[in-house]
């Protein structure tokens, strides 16, 4: 099929030549392995850019072309080429499909056994003392982690930031200063002064910005190596930062009370180039609303009722109306720990009657 196909190349302007190099570096690579004619196709694509090879097997011969605007490329032939590559995908896709051994085929001289899947809830393995004892030291060892990037004498203070998920990959990362500190006499960080954060996902876009799912890396004082699951939320508009700064000082506030089951803060940047701030904090596990999708009545437990009820009542203590509970609002992490998020719309010194209308809402969820 390819070989009756003449691949046309479309040249772009020498304004987006050099665009070239940061394409390579965030290429997205999809291969196909044709089996009849002995072609490999290659599709490089990042954005609306794309740039296609092809390899013939049989003589060794690799085609490049130039690098496509495909949002602008407007000369139907290439259009024909595209559709014909994404045929061949699915032509692949099938082969390979038919190809595969069947249930009862013999694999490695022994036949496959069928065994039925029976339907019903999943069931969790028995904790080990093994496990308790890891998870036990894993809980530590954050908890150290969180402790030196929380503390006051932390040097920790430049935040590099990479994308990396769908059509984002930043080969060079942004740099983001925590917000408060004095400027600094030097512009030189050590390798233990500075965290690295690359975001894996988007979560959601909400009041105060864009929140995301991320991975977290830094250096110890004592040259360890730690990586720990975060979120971070980004504001750019005014009002969203009012609301994120606003709900930066009730997690400080609630940090400086000792209140349990709620974010961490690890701290709140910002970008010397824009206007962009940022704030880290810990990753508390799974919102109700994406546990229980679509339901109308949460299926929530009794210990797990009582323990969103406790650390409600905690914040209370202390002086402060979440004001926004709801499903999403509410998480779950892998160890059945609750925790309550998202403060942007706290209240501070709420009336008694505003926190027992709270909490009976929180019971009727």
């Amino acid at each position: 099929m390819m070989e009756q196909l003449s691949l046309t190349i479309y040249h772009i302007s020498k304004k987006k030549q050099s665009q070239r190099d940061s394409f390579r570096g965030c290429a997205k690579t999809r291969m196909v392995e044709s089996s009849h004619n002995d072609n490999t196709v290659v599709i490089f694509r990042c954005g609306k850019f794309e740039t296609i090879a092809v390899r013939h097997r049989g003589n060794q011969t690799l085609y490049i072309s130039d690098l496509i605007d495909v949002a602008h490329c407007k000369n139907p032939e290439y259009g024909k080429l595209h559709i014909v590559l994404y045929i061949s995908i699915m032509h692949d896709i099938l082969d390979r499909t038919q190809q595969r051994p069947k249930e009862n085929d013999v694999v490695q001289g022994k036949k496959r056994r069928h065994v039925e899947k029976i339907p019903g809830p999943k069931i969790k393995r028995p904790r080990t003392r093994a496990l308790v004892a890891k998870l036990e030291a894993d809980e530590i060892e954050h908890e150290k982690a969180c402790n030196y990037l929380t503390s006051d004498k932390t040097c920790c203070d430049l935040l590099l930031l990479r994308m990396s998920y769908g059509v984002y990959n930043s080969p060079c990362p942004s740099f983001f200063l925590r917000s408060g500190r004095p400027q600094r006499d030097s512009s030189v960080f050590e390798p233990h002064e500075y965290i690295s954060v690359t975001l894996n996902s988007e979560i959601a876009a909400g009041a105060t910005g864009v929140v995301h799912e991320a991975t977290l890396k830094f250096l110890s004082d004592k040259g360890k190596v730690h990586m720990m699951p975060v979120v971070v939320k980004f504001s750019m508009k005014r009002d969203q930062q009012k609301r994120l700064r606003h709900e930066y000082a009730i997690y400080q506030h609630l940090a400086s009370s000792y209140v349990k089951g709620v974010p961490r803060v690890i701290g709140l940047f910002e970008d010397q180039n824009s206007d962009m701030i940022a704030l880290v904090m810990t990753h508390t596990g799974t919102s109700l609303s994406s546990l229980y999708p679509g339901e109308i009545q949460l299926v929530v437990q009794d210990p797990q009722r009582s323990a969103f009820l406790h650390v409600m009542s905690n914040i209370h203590t202390v002086g402060i109306r979440h004001h926004d509970i709801r499903p999403e609002n509410l998480t779950i992490d892998d160890q059945g720990r609750v925790f309550i998020i998202d403060f942007d719309m706290a209240e501070i010194s709420p009336t008694e009657g505003a926190k027992s209308r709270e909490l009976s809402h929180l019971t009727e969820l």
